[in-house]
């Protein structure tokens, strides 16, 4: 065949190609034009995927390749160009994992100080337009044939996958990527490196491979918060190579893997959380019955706590452009980031949703408002609504969180109504304090206790305060064994008139330690008072504590540091008095987040009156709890400990309880 021949049957297999693009996933004929105008001298290599299809005469990949160059026109790739100083950071993780599976974290610390001397040298990393890559400029036509090849053969080949429609298929199994990753050819090498852990262990379903995985991969991998503030994606093998990341990388892979596999895999996320100012991102599974399965990616199991988290929006990621109902005209009413184009709302698959209609005075002239949750002092964006006849629409709000509304101009927000909570009846309360009716207020936290945070402190429980006149406590007494989970510093008097030079906290089998502080107390001379006993700090004696500063932590007056038991040895800490000594009480304290009241700390409390936070005076805590008088009834407040910590929440209060809200 000569070349002009060639040249006039791939141009009539394109125009044959591009006639069949009004059946695609939702893909416009116009999304591939406008992707092929873009793609410059790199055009051929997309036309070739298009007419290699059309060649075949396989409809349904030609469809998928439609599919993914129409909707190519905002995907690019990260490459480190602007930031590389940064990349020594991955080699040393690297080259540390060469020490053992617990080598990175033991070594999180120094490789903060390492992250925070380039940082102060050449800046904390950032996005430089020379780091991207435009897919349609640089995609090759064998890369995406062979991918598009690999996603139809696990999708029609195995049984976990036959259920999968098409449209589900484009979305969660047939995207050649996940983020800003680099390109690299990931499905084949992933399915066939995980392809025999499958058979060895006989597993044959979508639950049971991605418990399997996820499992695997808790173990193998770890989450380091030093790498929130990385800005670029990893792809799979640099994230095999590093084995510790973010959130966001985590979840990333764990797609990949199970995509390769023909599992439907999507990425669920909430961009902030009703009451904080972080978001979170995880993975979601669709099982035969179609039914959604999300869960945390590295974490054992295949689930994820949303207890103790509060949920406004939640929203799925998508390879596909989103229609959103916006007049372009107003878009800058908008913040930019709370336009998602590619990711469609799911909240109310999490929690119970309201849609809002509220009455707005003094929006002429506008076209959109934005819902705001909070957190601390601050006022949170979640999301937009449409302003029609003096009212605001908002759409899949969930209810059980505060919310209040503004407008945003010029990149400023005006406030437009006070604060309100919408219950799980989708009712909304309005809060104004009433100064005639004033009440007493006990308040013993400053933030809520969470689930996550209680299961935390509950590890201590089983723990036996010990103590002994031998080294080796072989003629020990237990004064008491940790039964309950405490909310705050514990103490307990111990009415034993023996003395003992020695005392201990030992753990027992599969405990944790989880002691942030432990005080022992004798008489003062003058048998009446109280005093803290001190002595030497103590472990097992086959082990060498000295430079393990774990040891000291239990007796650091720090509540931030705990102890948790040893790697080897008998699981105790302790003290040597140096002398026999009689304890009257003990005081032990359990990680925490330290949210609760301390002794000696000053507290201040605020109310928020009409369009400000309002101090309502101070207080030096003499016990776990601190009192203020004659506080108007209805309100909402906050409190703050002035001498230490950053979280506090928005609380009102009935019935002699703080309600957190």
């Amino acid at each position: 065949m000569s070349c002009v021949l060639f040249k006039l049957s791939f141009t009539f297999l394109l125009i044959g190609a591009v006639s069949l693009l009004n059946i695609s996933c939702n893909s416009k004929d116009t999304d591939l034009n406008s992707t092929l105008k873009l793609s410059g001298d790199n055009r051929k290599e997309l036309e070739t995927v298009l007419a290699y299809y059309k060649n075949k005469g396989d409809m349904d990949k030609l469809r998928a390749a439609n599919f993914l160059i129409g909707n190519m026109k905002d995907k690019f790739s990260l490459t480190n160009r602007s930031n590389q100083p940064f990349n020594q950071i991955l080699n040393l993780i690297d080259s540390i994992w060469d020490h053992g599976n617990s080598g990175v974290i033991d070594n999180t610390k120094y490789l903060q100080r390492k992250w925070d001397s380039l940082s102060n040298i050449y800046g904390p990393p950032v996005i430089n337009e020379k780091d991207k890559d435009y897919d349609y400029s640089t995609i090759k036509a064998k890369y995406l044939i062979e991918h598009i090849d690999h996603s139809f053969s696990v999708w029609k080949s195995k049984d976990w996958a036959k259920g999968v429609n098409f449209e589900d298929f484009c979305e969660y199994i047939l995207p050649y990527r996940i983020g800003t990753e680099e390109i690299e050819p990931w499905s084949l090498r992933l399915y066939n490196e995980w392809l025999p852990y499958l058979k060895k262990k006989e597993l044959d379903s979508t639950l049971k491979i991605s418990k399997y995985i996820n499992d695997y991969n808790s173990y193998k991998m770890k989450h380091m918060k030093m790498l929130w503030s990385y800005p670029y994606d990893f792809t799979t093998t640099e994230f095999e190579r590093i084995r510790v990341g973010n959130c966001k990388m985590s979840v990333h892979y764990t797609t990949q893997v199970l995509r390769s596999l023909g599992i439907p895999t999507a990425v669920d996320f909430t961009p902030r959380w009703a009451g904080s100012n972080n978001g979170h991102e995880w993975n979601v599974i669709f099982l035969e019955n179609g039914k959604a399965h999300p869960f945390d990616a590295i974490h054992r199991g295949l689930n994820i706590d949303f207890s103790w988290r509060k949920i406004a929006k939640v929203y799925r990621k998508t390879f596909a452009k989103q229609i959103l109902s916006i007049n372009t005209e107003y878009l800058s009413e908008i913040p930019k980031d709370l336009v998602e184009n590619y990711a469609k709302d799911v909240t109310s698959e999490y929690v119970k949703t309201s849609d809002i209609d509220l009455p707005i005075d003094n929006i002429e002239g506008h076209h959109y408002a934005i819902i705001s949750s909070y957190h601390g002092f601050e006022w949170i964006p979640q999301d937009w609504g449409d302003i029609k006849k003096g009212k605001a629409h908002f759409r899949n709000i969930g209810v059980g969180n505060l919310y209040s509304i503004f407008i945003y101009h010029n990149n400023k927000y005006t406030r437009k109504t006070q604060p309100f909570f919408i219950d799980t009846l989708g009712k909304i309360e309005f809060f104004k304090p009433d100064f005639k009716n004033k009440q007493e207020m006990r308040l013993e936290r400053k933030f809520p206790l969470t689930p996550f945070m209680k299961n935390i402190m509950s590890f201590i429980i089983g723990n036996k305060i010990q103590g002994g006149n031998t080294r080796d406590f072989k003629d020990s007494i237990t004064f008491f064994t940790i039964a309950d989970t405490p909310m705050n510093i514990k103490t307990v008097e111990i009415h034993d008139h023996k003395k003992y030079r020695y005392v201990r906290m030992w753990i027992p089998r599969g405990g944790r330690g989880d002691m942030a502080e432990l005080e022992f107390y004798g008489l003062s001379p003058n048998k009446k008072d109280t005093i803290k006993l001190s002595g030497e700090i103590i472990g097992d004696p086959k082990i060498d504590i000295r430079g393990k500063r774990y040891y000291t932590y239990p007796f650091d007056e720090n509540l931030l540091t705990y102890y948790l038991r040893p790697r080897g040895g008998d699981p105790w800490v302790g003290l040597d008095f140096g002398k026999a000594q009689r304890i009257v009480k003990v005081r032990y304290c359990p990680r925490s987040d330290t949210n609760f009241i301390e002794v000696g700390d000053e507290y201040e409390l605020f109310l928020w009156d009409l369009d400000d936070w309002k101090s309502l005076g101070r207080r030096q805590a003499d016990s776990q709890y601190v009192v203020f008088n004659n506080m108007p009834k209805n309100g909402l407040y906050i409190l703050v400990n002035l001498n230490k910590g950053v979280e506090n929440k928005i609380f009102s209060y009935n019935g002699g309880h703080q309600i957190w809200r």
